[in-house]
C-alpha cells in the first residue's frame, strides 16, 4: 500500500510540477503545430476505387487467415496436458475470424455517402 501511495504522491507531485515549467511553443516549431492540428482537423477522403482494394485486401487476409487457422488447428493431434485443453478454442478463433474478413470482403453495392 505504501507504495501505491508513494507512487502518487512522486509521479502526481512531478505531472504538477512540469506544468510549472511549461513554456508555449514560440516561432518556427509554432507554425509546426498549427500545421499539424489543421492537418488533423482536415477530412480524409479517398479515392475512388479504394474500397476495392480494401475489399481485395481483407479477402487475401481472410484467406491467409483461414489457412493459419487451420494449421494451428491441426496442433490438436500433438499430445498435451491436461491443464491445457481449452487452448483449441483459442485456436478456432483465429480461424473464426478469418471466416468474419472473407464474409466482409464480399462485394457490396456502394454506398453514396454525402460530406458535409
Amino acid at each position: 500500500m505504501n507504495g501505491i501511495i508513494g507512487h502518487l504522491v512522486i509521479t502526481g507531485g512531478f505531472f504538477c510540477l512540469t506544468t510549472k515549467f511549461y513554456k508555449e511553443p514560440v516561432g518556427e516549431r509554432k507554425a509546426e503545430l498549427e500545421h499539424f492540428w489543421t492537418d488533423v482537423d482536415t477530412p480524409v477522403v479517398e479515392a475512388a476505387g479504394q474500397d476495392e482494394v480494401d475489399r481485395q485486401q481483407r479477402s487475401m487476409l481472410g484467406k491467409l487467415i483461414l489457412v493459419f487457422g487451420a494449421l494451428v488447428i491441426t496442433m490438436v493431434l500433438i499430445p498435451n496436458i491436461l491443464g491445457t485443453h481449452g487452448l483449441p478454442i483459442l485456436w478456432r478463433g483465429s480461424a473464426y475470424r478469418g471466416c468474419l474478413l472473407l464474409r466482409s470482403a464480399k462485394a457490396t453495392p456502394a454506398l453514396n455517402l454525402q460530406t458535409q
